[in-house]
């Protein structure tokens, strides 16, 4: 089996680059014959970065093409590949790339629509995903709910030792609560990850006297990192806090956590909750949206309702039941799966 898998490969350490990276692994594992093309890059035009990915220019290729880009047109053409004879896999992560496509002018958008009714083999990583993309007009029976969160190869946390931060965290307090964002960016009123319940947790910790120190993994480091590090070092509570950079695997610091910390403003199907989970750490995350089972949760943009579910979480240290299943191996069967549907259907 040849796969052609278009979408993004750390660093930095995204929930989509990371998902891409690891199936690349377990595909090559099975004996596929495995590519990944990468997201456009600057200055390269549409149409070579389309043939780059291989969109268009591929001839007879014989594979499967796995889209993981959300750009509106990277779709449209991918539907076009499909209607000229290709087998097109699109795996839909975000749940907000179906929505945002409703702001596009009424001719760009029905041309779209259109487009996308091309592809006939889709993945949703959540229930929600799928729901949106049923709204532009997708048939339902194309679409199949995978989570996207993949297992880790045993490697990947054996090559990486943990951050020296994060040692630290560990060496002075009891507890580690662990945090990851993609970036620290303000979009539409916040942060989508909660950077802003960074400061408030922090304080809280210090003036109760908790032993817990909080490592916040950034993927994209950028101006509002050093801020927010400014700022809590001017307010003397940078004894409390790390902060890992893009390059860093957050998996070997979840096998030493209290608890992993999900306070975002809006979510999908959370890669690093599932690890988390995976990893048998208790999770904590915002009710912005469904979660997976196993997952706690805190009334969003109360600090008061997160400040008492993490003290109750680090106190009870009730760890998820091991029948809690995160996705991992399963996941991977369902999407081999579509490939081997996609294939058979488009007589490959």
């Amino acid at each position: 089996m040849k796969v052609i898998l278009a979408g993004p490969i750390p660093p930095p350490h995204g929930g989509v680059s990371v998902h891409v990276e690891r199936l690349r692994t377990r595909l090559l594992q099975e004996g596929a014959s495995v590519e990944v093309r990468n997201e456009q890059q600057p200055g390269e035009g549409f149409f070579t970065f389309l043939r780059r990915i291989g969109i268009v220019g591929l001839g007879e290729f014989k594979g499967i093409l796995h889209c993981h880009i959300h750009n509106p047109w990277t779709l449209a053409a991918a539907g076009l590949r499909s209607r000229l004879g290709g087998t097109v896999v699109v795996t839909v992560h975000n749940p907000r790339t179906p929505g945002s496509f409703s702001k596009m002018p009424l001719h760009r958008r029905l041309l779209l629509r259109k487009a996308l009714q091309g592809v006939k083999h889709w993945i949703a990583v959540s229930d929600e995903v799928c729901s949106s993309l049923i709204a532009l007009g997708v048939e339902p029976s194309r679409v199949h709910v995978i989570p996207a969160y993949l297992s880790p190869p045993l490697d990947e946390w054996r090559a990486t030792s943990l951050p020296i931060g994060v040692r630290a965290v560990l060496d002075a307090w009891d507890h580690c609560i662990v945090m990851s964002a993609f970036h620290l960016r303000s979009e539409g009123g916040g942060n989508i990850y909660g950077v802003e319940s960074v400061i408030p947790l922090l304080q809280r910790l210090e003036k109760d006297h908790l032993s817990a120190g909080l490592a916040v993994f950034v993927a994209q480091m950028g101006p509002e990192v050093d801020s927010l590090v400014a700022e809590i070092e001017a307010l003397g509570l940078s004894h409390r806090f790390c902060l890992v950079g893009d390059s860093t695997p957050l998996g070997p610091t979840l096998t030493r956590a209290s608890l992993y910390l999900r306070p975002t403003r809006s979510d999908g199907d959370s890669v690093s909750v599932r690890e988390a989970l995976d990893s048998n750490v208790s999770v904590l995350a915002s009710d912005v949206c469904e979660r997976p089972p196993g997952v706690e949760t805190y009334a969003f943009g109360k600090e008061e309702d997160l400040y008492a579910r993490v003290c109750e979480l680090l106190e009870n240290r009730e760890q998820p039941s091991p029948d809690v299943d995160a996705g991992g191996e399963a996941a991977f069967q369902a999407i081999l799966k579509v490939y081997q549907q996609a294939r058979k259907s488009d007589g490959r």
